[in-house]
């Protein structure tokens, strides 16, 4: 059997590429500035250390998953990084597993790699779902039942993909009716603030009707426009049910946030700033 047909969401990262080179850097700088400032707090040199290596990762996923939403424009993926440093290396906002369940999902609808889901990319995305929407929210499984969904219909489909999708939605119905009323719905006045700003700023994201430039990593064809805008749409129902129907994602949505945002306001102010000059 052919590798690429077990796991194909997995992207290199090519050193010459001048942001593969600053992320690097960027995570490297978080790191030990967020080592620094812990040991700083604790005195405790282990600690710190993981402190700051989670601090980086995070800081490298948040660049990963923005670059899924917005292929074409991938240095708008550095401002979330900027957005999110006082989170990251101050108040320890690293939910690793998470971020990395959410990025294979984006790829899982968006194809980025330009190849469909390999086995081990399905079972991985099932599993993390499941573990996630068991032991944080049931919010997790819808996601990840509607990222299956996706990819089950849109064009080409991948329509095994309908199997886990209804899998997770049972899961997540069950994961619901042990949750207490409370944890349901957690609307503040906060949180229905930020969710139209959001929205609003989101808009010129979802709404462009610009062709897709990039190509597959794996296959140098062009992206499917329809996946990428699905994609884009899923990220922000996903940010949105994190915020306003999951107090478990109180550690995530800050920094999932500050996505679909950014890449928003990149197409309002820096692009359009672009074309005129």
């Amino acid at each position: 059997m052919n590798k690429y047909e077990i796991t194909t969401l997995g992207r290199k990262l090519d050193l010459e590429y001048p942001n593969n080179r600053l992320i690097i850097q960027l995570a490297t700088l978080v790191t030990i500035s967020a080592l620094v400032f812990y040991l700083i707090i604790t005195r405790e040199i282990s600690i710190s250390f993981v402190y700051g290596i989670k601090a980086g990762i995070t800081t490298f996923l948040l660049w990963a998953i923005s670059r899924e939403i917005d292929p074409d424009h991938e240095s708008a993926a550095f401002i979330p990084v900027i957005f999110t440093l006082l989170h990251v290396i101050i108040y320890g906002l690293h939910p690793i597993f998470p971020l990395t369940w959410f990025l294979l999902l984006l790829r899982l609808v968006n194809r980025s790699t330009g190849a469909k889901a390999g086995i081990i990319d399905s079972l991985a995305i099932l599993s993390i779902g499941a573990f996630l929407t068991y032991q944080l929210s049931w919010v997790f499984g819808t996601i990840s039942a509607l990222g299956f969904f996706l990819d089950g219909k849109l064009s080409p489909p991948y329509r095994s993909h309908l199997i886990p999708a209804v899998l997770l939605l049972l899961c997540s119905g069950l994961a619901l009716m042990h949750e207490s009323t409370d944890v349901v719905m957690d609307i503040s006045l906060l949180k229905i603030v930020t969710f139209t700003v959001m929205i609003l700023l989101a808009l010129p994201l979802v709404t462009n009707k610009a062709p897709i430039i990039s190509i597959g990593d794996r296959t140098g064809e062009r992206l499917d426009g329809q996946r990428i805008k699905a994609t884009q749409l899923l990220a922000l129902f996903s940010v949105a049910a994190f915020m306003l129907f999951s107090t478990a994602s109180d550690g995530l949505w800050p920094l999932v946030w500050t996505i679909p945002v950014s890449a928003g306001l990149y197409k309002v102010l820096l692009e359009k700033k672009q074309m005129r000059t």
